[in-house]
């Protein structure tokens, strides 16, 4: 801002000595031409007065002349009179040659001294328009010489108001430089006391917090919660599933085995029938039976290691059974579940294949006591994954006797969450809410879905 003031002002000051200069010039000029003026007057004045004394001088010769012309006639009384006459004749003729030379003098003096005045008038004329046009610009540069001062008397102000406003702010600045070395020296402070601050609470650390240990109650408890409710979800989902797969397999078992029995005893029968009547046979007889033999034995073998892979099927899903359960008892209780003492499945592997028709048979039966023995487990970890699950809950709240389990629970709090999100008569709802609330417990995104569609409800902490 003061470099622009100072540029205004610089500018205003030329703007002021060029007018000054012009002022000077139109002076100069003036006085040449006043002075030019004022010798043209005095030389045509001059001339004019030269004029007039010859125009005297002549007037006075002429005036001696007649003077002479009148002695003489009047001293030569006693002439004769034709020299009186000539002589006459003679003055005559001098008076009007006298005469018209003195009017031709007079004349021509009169033209120059018309001519003089009339250059004299212009002269005087050019000389008062100059004053004019002199006075004129004389007041229009005082005007502009006026406003100029104005002008810089407004922007001397202005740098006067532009300085202190500077020296303003420099105080300002130096104010704002103390506020931030003030503040960096409690920054300083600030940060000694932070350090200590994470040293005494790196050394509390390990001390027990109320209101951390409330806190991870409550999310331990939030989610046990939600597990339970997967948990009971992806009980009731696994339990449907485990049945039906079990019902079909044993089905399907039941039928292969029926199947396989009644192929075994048609076969040997037909064997022994074939052996009889056909004893004295060659050898050719006896190795196509040996060839169907072998073809029943690899019959056999495969639907073995059909009944193999459905066993294996069955043990891997009471494995994942066992594993859930074990899980779910570490998270209530913290002990670890029993674990089923079925074969694994690279034991089962592992065994030799059957390489005779009654080994086969023994193998078939000992599978059949497996799967049985499977099934018996699988309803034993059912029946404890039920009694834990209910011990859980019954440790979480005595009180709370009413709360349901299973698809049953799920589906009521799902019916009463709809029934709080209907708009019916809101203050019947209003108070069965807490009651509800308690009675079901409802999770987080139950309360959230509730509160969203009564915004007008008190959120409480159950």
């Amino acid at each position: 801002m003061d470099a622009v003031v100072n540029s205004e002002v610089q500018q205003l000051r030329e703007e002021l000595e060029k007018a000054k200069h012009r002022m000077q010039v139109w002076k100069e000029k003036t006085q040449v031409g006043v002075t030019e003026l004022r010798n043209r007057i005095i030389e045509l004045t001059t001339e004019l007065e030269e004029s007039r004394a010859a125009n005297d001088q002549l007037s006075q010769q002429l005036q001696n002349a007649k003077s002479v012309a009148t002695a003489a006639a009047s001293t030569s009384g006693a002439v004769p009179e034709c020299s009186s006459f000539a002589e006459s004749h003679y003055f005559s003729h001098v008076g009007a040659w006298v005469t018209a030379s003195s009017d031709a003098l007079v004349e021509i003096l009169l033209d120059k001294s018309d001519a003089a005045l009339d250059i004299a008038v212009g002269t005087w004329r050019e000389l008062e328009k100059h004053k004019r046009r002199t006075a004129q610009t004389l007041r229009m540069q005082k005007k502009t010489t006026e406003a100029l001062e104005q002008e810089l008397a407004g922007l001397r102000e202005t740098l006067t108001g532009a300085q202190a406003e500077l020296v303003e702010r420099k105080s300002a600045i130096e104010r704002r430089d103390q506020a931030l070395e003030t503040l960096q020296n409690r920054l300083e402070t600030l940060e000694e006391a932070k350090a200590s601050f994470e040293a005494s609470q790196a050394a509390m650390a390990s001390r027990p917090n109320a209101e951390q240990i409330n806190a991870f109650e409550e999310r331990l408890e939030e989610e046990r919660e939600n597990m339970r409710h997967e948990f009971t979800v992806r009980e009731s989902i696994i339990f449907d599933q485990h049945r039906d797969e079990m019902e079909r397999l044993m089905s399907r078992y039941e039928q292969d085995m029926a199947e396989l029995r009644a192929e075994l005893e048609e076969r040997a029968l037909e064997t022994a029938e074939t052996g009889n009547k056909h004893l004295g046979e060659g050898a050719q007889a006896r190795g196509q039976s040996e060839q169907r033999d072998d073809a029943a034995y690899g019959e056999l073998l495969d639907h073995l290691k059909s009944l193999q892979e459905e066993l294996r099927g069955a043990q891997e899903e009471n494995q994942k059974l066992t594993q859930e359960l074990a899980a779910v008892k570490r998270t209530h209780s913290g002990v670890g579940g029993p674990v089923l003492g079925s074969c694994s499945v690279k034991d089962f592997n592992g065994q030799n294949k059957p390489s005779t028709l009654p080994e086969a048979l023994s193998r078939i039966a000992e599978l059949e006591g497996d799967v049985s023995r499977l099934s018996d487990e699988l309803c034993a970890t059912r029946r404890r994954l039920v009694a834990t699950r209910h011990q859980s809950n019954t440790t979480k709240d005595q009180e709370n006797s009413l709360v349901f389990d299973g698809q049953l629970a799920t589906y009521l709090r799902f019916t009463v969450v709809q029934l709080l999100c209907s708009s019916g008569d809101t203050n019947v709802a209003k108070n069965l809410f807490p009651v509800l609330t308690t009675l079901l417990r409802f999770d987080k995104s139950n309360l959230s879905e509730i509160y969203k569609k009564n915004p007008g409800w008190v959120k409480r902490r159950f």
